[in-house]
């Protein structure tokens, strides 16, 4: 019903696509890194917050994940400066990496979570399992794109290793996790809801190691999921800094896990849970528009339209998270062929970049920024007027991977390819079978 209703109004009201050239504004994101990533003694980062329009700092610490997105961001970095042949973000990327494996790592084999450079050290911050697989996600991946050049980093692979072999250690009898840890791996939060949030991590890791023990923890994590979250639709607690409630991010890492046990095996069960996250998730999205006055002059709300954001919990505000899906989606059109999926996929890669001063009019010191999240369900926003370093990370990341998979930055781009190359290019764990990563 909610899928049957949803589609319905969507396919009445979705608002018009966004023009945005989506090359222009990846690189303009990638700008906005690279400028903003630097040394802070004898650690590298982001700011966690800064004003606009000016990007005035307003605080500096280091997130392993969620709204910091510090290892992601490192990753993006080294693999855009490698491509783009720009040594300054090369550097900065490598160095975020280094410094986190370099540092972060603690007796449990469960990583710190947040940095801060003024007290040159680690705040006690709760370690969550949707923050833990940002970061370890990210650290892999910038471990396979090195070794792809044909440059080893055993430090980092062992770093994902630690972390790997802790989540085999503590994952429950039933295959779930906790939603939080403390550092020496006691229990902080005992909600299990999160437990998809590590599935992708674990898939990805045993392909690169061949190690079983991590696929049967990914395929464990996979039924508890499938059994407690697909099928009684509880997509829980995925903001970190929110509590253990229905949420927008809950729904978007099981669609993640879901569809990487599809990916590594095949089953009917996994695609049926990518396809009922997917289902849900997207009902968190402004797919309509309605006017809205902002109180600043520099504002991209000024001049575009609303649709695109996606509301962030129960309750809550509206932000940018759901462009991190675009690629997601589109993968999920590939796989089923619903040209449903193919038109949410685009308007998520289009319609998010509203909160963007895409092209620099709106007046923002840099083009491509865009603020952390704002409530206008009166019409009048209201918002902290501020950049998070995740705001321009989830339009790269899934901008990247599209790229990568299918050679474009535009979902157009892909689907100009035959529907056997499209097909051939997103089954994108045959490397590993071919021995090519």
């Amino acid at each position: 019903m909610m899928r049957d209703v949803w589609r319905v109004a969507y396919d009445r009201l979705r608002d018009q696509l966004f023009e945005v050239d989506n090359e222009a504004h990846f690189h303009n994101c990638m700008k906005i890194l690279t400028r903003y990533t630097r040394q802070y003694g004898d650690s590298y980062g982001l700011p966690f917050a800064c004003q606009l329009p000016d990007m005035d700092i307003s605080c500096v610490s280091f997130q392993f994940g969620f709204v910091g997105q510090q290892p992601g961001i490192g990753y993006q970095l080294l693999r855009y400066g490698d491509k783009e042949n720009d040594p300054e973000a090369y550097d900065k990327g490598v160095s975020v990496i280094d410094f986190w494996v370099r540092t972060a790592m603690t007796e449990s084999g469960l990583p710190h979570m947040c940095y801060n450079p003024n007290i040159r050290g680690f705040e006690p911050y709760p370690h969550y399992v949707r923050m833990l697989a940002d970061g370890i996600e990210a650290i892999l991946d910038a471990y396979l794109y090195m070794r792809g050049k044909g440059i080893e980093k055993p430090a980092w692979l062992e770093f994902c290793r630690k972390t790997a072999d802790w989540l085999v250690n503590v994952q429950n009898e039933d295959g779930s996790f906790y939603r939080a840890y403390h550092t020496d791996g006691s229990i902080r939060m005992d909600s299990k809801a999160n437990t998809p949030s590590v599935i992708r991590f674990l898939v990805l890791f045993h392909l690169v190691t061949g190690e079983e023990k991590y696929r049967t923890a990914a395929l464990r994590a996979g039924e508890w999921s499938y059994d407690n979250v697909y099928s009684n639709m509880e997509y829980r607690g995925g903001t970190c800094d929110n509590s253990d409630i229905q949420d927008k991010e809950a729904g978007i890492y099981a669609l993640f896990g879901f569809l990487a046990l599809y990916d590594l095996t095949g089953g009917d069960r996994w695609l049926e849970g990518a396809i009922g996250a997917a289902d849900y998730t997207e009902t968190w999205t402004y797919a309509w528009t309605f006017p809205v006055r902002t109180p600043w002059p520099k504002h991209p709300f000024n001049r575009y339209s609303i649709s695109g954001q996606s509301i962030i919990t129960i309750g809550g505000g509206a932000d940018v998270y759901m462009a991190a899906c675009s690629y997601t989606y589109y993968r999920l059109y590939v796989i089923t062929g619903d040209e449903h999926y193919l038109d949410f996929a685009e308007f998520i890669h289009k319609n998010t970049r509203q909160s963007n001063d895409v092209d620099g009019s709106a007046g923002y010191i840099m083009p491509g920024l865009g603020h952390e999240s704002g409530n206008f369900i009166g019409q009048t926003l209201q918002s902290h007027y501020h950049w998070l370093p995740w705001c321009t990370y989830v339009e790269v990341d899934p901008s990247s991977r599209l790229y990568d998979t299918f050679g474009g930055y535009e979902i157009a781009d892909a689907q100009k390819l035959s529907p056997d190359e499209r097909a051939r290019r997103n089954r994108i764990y045959d490397s590993f079978a071919r021995g090519t990563k």
